[in-house]
């Protein structure tokens, strides 16, 4: 009577063991990503309903000047967040002290950067859109990335499937 385990038993074993930890660590990532994304969306939600707080008050949104802003604070260097490489977009002041009325700190910015077009996107955008006189600030254009291709945007109206990432946007009037 033998004593022991065969080569063929211990390779046997090890190729399992390895299978099964590969399948954990997908799935791990898989809710890591989903755990991102759903953080994304509540941070959003905030600045919506910061904005809505606003327009209630102000009879129009928060109005940084014309542009496109980042929301809350920088992501890259240079104090700019989205579009890394083409200069990125500048964060508003202004427009983070009329936030900080109504939410009693500015959420962190996704840390995830994605590159897409051959630009590097991390964090989201604000911009203003103007009625008719020019004066006030009537709608705004949300948009931010999610991880991954066709992920669910809350309740944005437009998302684009770009294969490694969802772009997701919302206009507010």
């Amino acid at each position: 009577m033998k004593k022991g385990f065969t080569l063929i038993e211990l390779l046997v074993v090890i190729s399992i063991i390895g299978l099964l930890s590969s399948i954990t660590l997908a799935t791990l990532n898989a809710a890591r990503m989903k755990a991102r994304n759903a953080v994304t969306i509540q941070t959003i939600q905030q600045y919506k309903n910061a904005f809505a707080l606003a327009y209630s008050d102000n009879g129009e949104y928060p109005d940084p000047g014309s542009g496109t802003f980042c929301l809350g604070a920088a992501t890259f260097s240079g104090n700019r967040c989205w579009d890394e490489f083409s200069g990125g977009v500048p964060v508003s002041p202004t427009l983070n002290t009329i936030l900080l009325r109504y939410m009693p700190s500015l959420p962190a910015p996704s840390i995830k950067k994605y590159s897409l077009f051959g630009s590097t996107y991390s964090g989201g955008t604000y911009t203003c859109t103007y009625d008719s006189t020019g004066q006030l600030c009537k709608s705004v254009l949300i948009i931010w990335i999610l991880e991954g291709g066709a992920q669910k945007c809350g309740n944005a109206e437009t998302t684009l499937d770009l294969g490694t990432a969802t772009w997701c946007q919302k206009t507010i009037e």
